[in-house]
């Protein structure tokens, strides 16, 4: 009997000791699964916190263009920071989030719905382009948007782009619409993005334009003309040597069309967003969002 009773004793004291580990296998389970639910949380706590700097950028940009004309003045802004007269760039730190920003007028791109721009060429060549692929992609860029087909007149159009799509036959309407049609490396697909739009617009301001631009532009006589003059817009001898040169292709107007590029980083996440905005002549619907 003594026996038999140590026996179960030690079968008992198995049972309490596999029960004990299986408890705290379950609670270490509930721990770490109450960890990912509150780390999962905190990240949607701090996208949803991202995405409000993001919308509180955008606001600030178009209100700035609403009611002030450039220069914009810093202290009457929190996100976006006045360093220029034509590009505002910032770098802000709020509440843990690193918020850089960077608002340009459109007017001082190129015009991929123009392709035949004077400035194009020189441009591309300039980004790293052969002269032969630069003359190539202009070509492209003409062919897909000329809404005609084939004209014996011209020569046989090519049926396909260099991406294998059809040719659309129309304006591009979208930012990655050049993305699509053509086949670019990515590294020179993104050099263009920056010195380009798929608006109407043709003319380009030099004014606003990027230095990559406005050199290609100028040449060696205008940096002259700008180094006498102290600045584009007040100099009466350069906008008749643009006008001479280019015609109504190179302006020194600006435009209501504005790009502000936002991007907010934290520890763990970053966003980046676009916003293209026209601010409407007075007595207008204040502004349009004509991309996002």
């Amino acid at each position: 009997n003594a026996s038999s009773f140590r026996d179960q004793g030690g079968v008992a004291l198995l049972q309490v000791l596999l029960l004990s580990m299986l408890i705290s296998l379950l609670l270490m389970q509930l721990v770490y699964t109450a960890r990912g639910q509150l780390e999962l949380a905190k990240e949607i706590e701090q996208r949803v916190q991202a995405d409000l700097l993001l919308y509180s950028a955008k606001s600030e940009a178009v209100f700035s263009r609403l009611i002030s004309p450039p220069p914009l003045r810093q202290e009457d802004l929190a996100l976006i920071s006045a360093s220029t007269a034509t590009l505002y760039q910032a770098t802000n730190f709020l509440q843990g989030y690193t918020v850089e920003t960077t608002l340009r007028d459109v007017a001082g791109l190129l015009p991929l719905r123009s392709p035949g721009h004077p400035l194009w060429p020189g441009t591309l060549e300039a980004l790293g382009m052969s002269q032969t692929a630069a003359m190539r992609l202009l070509t492209e860029l003409s062919e897909m948007q000329d809404r005609n087909t084939a004209d014996q007149r011209f020569g046989d159009e090519p049926s396909l782009s260099s991406s294998g799509f059809q040719y659309p036959n129309a304006p591009l309407q979208t930012k990655n619409g050049l993305a699509t049609w053509v086949m670019l490396a990515p590294s020179m697909r993104a050099k263009i993005e920056t010195i380009s739009h798929h608006y109407t617009r043709s003319n380009v301001n030099l004014s606003a334009s990027p230095d990559l631009i406005a050199g290609v532009a100028l040449g060696e006589y205008g940096k002259t003309l700008i180094d006498q003059s102290g600045g584009v817009r007040s100099d009466k001898w350069l906008i008749e040597y643009l006008e001479d040169r280019y015609g109504l292709w190179v302006d020194t107007e600006r435009s209501n069309l504005w790009r502000l590029d936002v991007t907010v980083r934290s520890d763990a996440l970053t966003r980046s967003a676009r916003y293209d905005f026209y601010v409407n002549p007075r007595g207008a619907v204040p502004f349009s969002l004509v991309s996002q």
